[in-house]
């Protein structure tokens, strides 16, 4: 599978549309749903999830995909690194070349590489430069990403951020919250999500909020939806009761 050129033009047809309205694509967890999606979409390389080894096995055999296991094989959420042919070769060769103790550095460049990260943003989060003395200043007990330095600067002065920036992956931290090369990539990435799979950009979406000073800007909606999921809860129960009742008679 060739990967997507990665430039502003958004993709107007999408590549796996059935698999994203099958049964089994909606058993994944939602936010694993929204990082396999962008690389078998073409706008990532690589990407480190959880999954399973029966209908999430499948889903990437069916999407040409490599799939190589990061975990202990018996723990009941393993977790892989999933990939496109080329981008496995060039990390798995990385891997070896990087020998039996890479440093840390080498470590979070190549994983960088393979998950489409900014070159920028891979070397701040190896090497924090920006804003260091007002970063320590502010938080003086742990040193805070500069992005979420810069984010709360911005929601104290009452400014509005990028939308985009709601669509980090877990293990994606922005070198700033301007970033452009960050905020192009974020910006393809959210105009996929939201088409192919609208629940899954909704919870990538309600993740980044909680993150962060994010949580008080859409503490409204992070409640409403907490109510709603409780109120699915409690269905489930009643549900499950009455159909329990109903066997033992």
């Amino acid at each position: 599978m060739e990967d997507r050129k990665h430039t502003d033009a958004e993709p107007t047809t999408l590549r796996f549309a059935e698999i994203y309205q099958s049964p089994e694509w909606m058993t994944l967890d939602p936010i694993s749903r929204a990082q396999l999606m962008l690389v078998a979409e073409g706008l990532k390389p690589g990407t480190m999830i959880h999954g399973n080894f029966t209908s999430f096995e499948r889903i990437v055999k069916q999407m040409n995909l490599e799939m190589s296991l990061n975990t202990d094989p018996y723990v009941l959420e393993p977790a892989f690194t999933v990939a496109t042919a080329k981008a496995m070769s060039e990390w798995l060769r990385q891997e070896i070349m990087m020998g039996e103790k890479p440093s840390r550095a080498e470590c979070h460049r190549s994983n960088g590489e393979l998950l489409g990260y900014p070159k920028c943003c891979t070397e701040e989060y190896i090497r924090p430069m920006k804003n260091i003395a007002e970063r320590k200043q502010y938080s003086p007990k742990k040193l805070i990403s500069n992005f979420e330095f810069e984010l709360e600067q911005m929601l104290s002065r009452g400014e509005s951020y990028p939308e985009e920036l709601d669509f980090c992956p877990p293990p994606f931290t922005p070198c700033s919250a301007t970033c452009p090369e960050a905020r192009q990539v974020l910006r393809r990435w959210k105009h996929i999500l939201e088409i192919a799979d609208p629940i899954a950009a909704q919870e990538l979406r309600e993740f980044n909020w909680r993150r962060d000073a994010r949580a008080f800007v859409h503490k409204t909606e992070l409640e409403k939806k907490y109510e709603e999921r409780h109120a699915e809860y409690l269905r489930h129960r009643f549900r499950s009761h009455i159909e329990n009742i109903a066997s033992c008679e």
